[in-house]
């Protein structure tokens, strides 16, 4: 690992701490829209029940842990109605010529003809699985609950095909309400005004080689890929930290509650967030068994390549990053001043260069940002007092909290930082080993991101040590 130390150079700023919670940035115009205006009035009728839905009944909308899905663009460039696309007697669209049929070829994703094999479901077996769940299998995921299966002791499964899926439902392909002609017309409607994330889908697909991927136990991918990335984010942003010891804005016990912050966010915080992201409900047990069976089967890379299905943003990965993260300005000052003695070359310049266990480090260091602004709002006074209940806070507990902020301030950093202080301030100083009387969820108003940040401490728990859960939960004294 680079050692920050000796290295104490100003780099230019990158961006601040940003809700990876997607912009209002214009989205894809629907496909209703689209194709009624490709083929005619008739089309409407035809895909009337695209409704684009992806998942089954547990996730109807986008499920907390992942983001609000942009608006409808109104500014892409669609055919008008008096274009040759739009036959004026019958609503069947002209023959396409063989170039703009081959517009689609470079695009493999699309065509891959599936090679499954059978696997063993291990801890899977029995339960009934919908929504992302059945997605991540190569299973119908708009299965009614009332008729869903459960999952059989084997599966014939091709996770290059079912990642070549989750990319095609990003882009609301494969209607089954949709003709063939239809299909085609959308998907190269699609092409033309999103060359880039049909870029990036066919890059990450054709990319994913299963025999030669990287399998193991989930426990092996937090000791041999999440807590190396730690390990080395950490030292880097103490690095940046002891950098600053001087500067006139850091004043000390600012940054000994920083400092105090950050050493609670571990592999099992960052753990927490990814399967909160990627995982479409609360039960943190069954989110730690998908993950694993993944691990083992699929392996890392089909993990560092599952885009976030319900945005059209190059998003993608466990944490599901988007390109906010990368963007410049938004960073409050304290965070601007710790980015600039980050080493260079530690973060990715673009979601799109984020390869491998990169995904941790921009995880790391985006936790790390928001700890740092956050502090940066509090008064001296708060300052202090936080420090006194911190110091008399079971670490265990102290994991949790700092677990729900940073997954909060992953999803919507205003609220949490509001809630953050909200739940300082109502703290009292406990004494060794008992519980205060806030907890940080107790202080987060919007219901939304309570569940979200619910969600995360279920994760959370459900990937941590049996005895830290004893101490956290209060089983023990």
């Amino acid at each position: 690992m680079r050692s920050f130390e000796g290295n104490a150079r100003r780099r230019p700023r990158r961006k601040g701490p940003q809700a990876t919670l997607r912009q209002e940035e214009p989205a894809d115009p629907s496909r209703r829209r689209v194709l009624e205006r490709l083929v005619g009035g008739a089309a409407l009728a035809a895909s009337a029940s695209l409704g684009l839905k992806i998942f089954g009944q547990e996730a109807q909308q986008p499920p907390s842990g992942l983001k609000e899905r942009p608006p409808v663009r109104q500014d892409a460039a669609l055919p008008s109605p008096a274009s040759p696309l739009v036959p004026e007697v019958s609503p069947v669209p002209e023959e396409p010529s063989p170039e703009v049929r081959d517009a689609l070829a470079p695009y493999t994703f699309l065509t891959y003809t599936p090679h499954p094999h059978a696997i063993s479901m291990g801890e899977l077996a029995g339960k009934k699985l919908s929504a992302l769940y059945a997605a991540y299998l190569g299973l119908p995921d708009d299965t009614p609950a009332e008729t869903v299966q459960a999952i059989p002791e084997t599966l014939s499964l091709d996770f290059k095909e079912n990642l070549a899926d989750l990319w095609r439902k990003k882009f609301h392909f494969d209607s089954p309400h949709s003709t063939p002609e239809d299909e085609r017309a959308y998907r190269e409607h699609f092409l033309k005004n999103h060359p880039r994330l049909m870029n990036l889908a066919e890059s990450l697909w054709r990319s994913y080689d299963p025999p030669h991927t990287h399998k193991m136990s989930l426990d092996d991918y937090i000791r041999t890929r999440i807590e190396p990335a730690v390990e080395k984010s950490h030292k880097a942003f103490m690095g940046a930290m002891y950098a600053l010891r001087t500067d006139r804005h850091f004043y000390e016990k600012q940054r000994l509650l920083i400092e105090k912050i950050a050493n609670r966010v571990n592999a099992q915080t960052l753990l927490s967030c990814a399967l909160t992201e990627l995982m479409p409900s609360q039960d943190g047990e069954l989110n730690r068994q998908m993950m694993d069976f993944l691990c083992r089967n699929a392996g890392v890379d089909f993990i560092n390549r599952i885009p976030s299905v319900h945005d059209m943003l190059p998003s993608f990965g466990p944490y599901q990053i988007t390109p906010a993260l990368f963007a410049p300005g938004g960073s409050g000052f304290l965070a601007e001043k710790m980015e600039e003695y980050l080493p260079r070359g530690l973060m990715p310049s673009s979601v799109e260069d984020v390869e491998g266990s990169e995904q941790h480090v921009v995880a790391y260091i985006t936790a790390m940002e928001h700890i740092v602004q956050f502090v940066g709002t509090l008064h001296p006074r708060e300052v202090a007092h936080a420090q006194d209940v911190f110091d008399h806070t079971a670490l265990p507990l102290l994991h949790e909290e700092v677990t729900a902020f940073v997954a909060a301030s992953h999803h919507r950093p205003a609220a949490a930082y509001e809630a953050f202080k909200s739940f300082i301030l109502h703290s009292r100083v406990p004494t060794s080993n008992t519980r205060p009387l806030a907890r940080l969820i107790d202080h987060i108003e919007e219901i939304d991101l309570r569940k979200y940040t619910r969600k995360a401490l279920a994760n959370y728990r459900a990937v941590s040590a049996p005895e830290m859960l004893a101490q956290a939960r209060g089983d023990v004294s």
